[in-house]
């Protein structure tokens, strides 16, 4: 990611937390794809033109990032930040495939004290790993 790129994001992000559009949610899913699986799909699965010349080291740059967001050492395991709060973060295997049913089981061991409603479930879809 450029450095102006990065910029913007993070202007976005500071104008959205600003306004109090994004409320704290009750659980992060980090569904943790390494970027050469990524990319696989991308040029493999997805078929976009305009996805066709995404560079492997941006992809590696995005992981990079989004781990130590998502995954920091610095945090308490399984917690990142959301509006300077700590969050509970599920990660899941973006390499394997996973059934409605699956992520439920999930993400209700994340959040025992709620009940979870998953717009896809009544329709078997899944997230798609290879």
């Amino acid at each position: 990611m450029a450095e102006w790129e990065w910029q913007i994001y993070c202007r976005m992000w500071d104008f959205i937390n600003s306004q109090n559009w994004c409320a704290r949610p009750d659980l992060v899913v980090y569904v943790r794809t390494p970027a050469e699986v990524c990319l696989k799909r991308i040029l493999d699965k997805r078929g976009r033109k305009e996805e066709a010349a995404i560079p492997l080291e941006y992809l590696q740059a995005l992981e990079v990032l989004h781990d130590e967001w998502l995954a920091s050492p610095a945090l308490p395991e399984g917690q990142c930040l959301v509006n300077g709060i700590l969050t509970p973060v599920l990660c899941l295997d973006g390499v394997r495939r996973w059934t409605a049913a699956e992520l439920r089981k999930q993400i209700e061991a994340s959040l025992p004290e709620k009940t979870i409603e998953l717009p896809w479930g009544a329709r078997g879809a899944s997230l798609t790993g290879e």
